[in-house]
């Protein structure tokens, strides 16, 4: 008896696709945090009042970067749970520091400032829990 088989899906495709749906995400991600990061330069330098802020708008941008990060996640990925979280945190992340990191290298400052750091470090953790809390929404 002859098996042909009618579909060529693995769980590397369903994978694949995923990747490509959040390395969209990530890109637009990274857009948005590029002009965050052009319109914050005033409260991002050490000795200005407006440093406190930056807490509150890495703090508002991380939160929508993770929801969207999450949205429709379980659906896309086939797969949910710790694994998908930590993919959703890391992906989330990467949207924030990798800008940090290529304007770094483009300015060539020492290290971002405290402000930065502060925006960035806010925008991370608020990423972590909306992604996790939108993800398991979805379970």
């Amino acid at each position: 008896m002859s098996y042909r088989r009618t579909s060529n899906w693995n769980p590397l495709e369903g994978l694949k696709g995923f990747a490509l749906v959040l390395a969209k995400k990530i890109g637009w991600s990274a857009l948005v945090w590029t002009v965050l990061y052009f319109a914050s330069q005033p409260c991002r330098a050490v000795e200005s009042p407006l440093t406190a802020f930056c807490l509150v708008i890495g703090s508002l941008a991380g939160a929508a970067i993770g929801w969207w990060m999450a949205e429709d996640a379980v659906e896309n990925a086939g797969f949910s749970g710790m694994t998908l979280w930590v993919i959703l945190v890391l992906a989330s992340a990467a949207a924030v520091w990798s800008v940090e990191g290529v304007f770094l290298l483009i300015f060539g400052k020492k290290w971002m400032e405290f402000g930065g750091f502060m925006m960035a470090m806010s925008a991370t953790v608020a990423a972590l829990g909306t992604s996790v809390w939108r993800a398991s929404a979805d379970d």
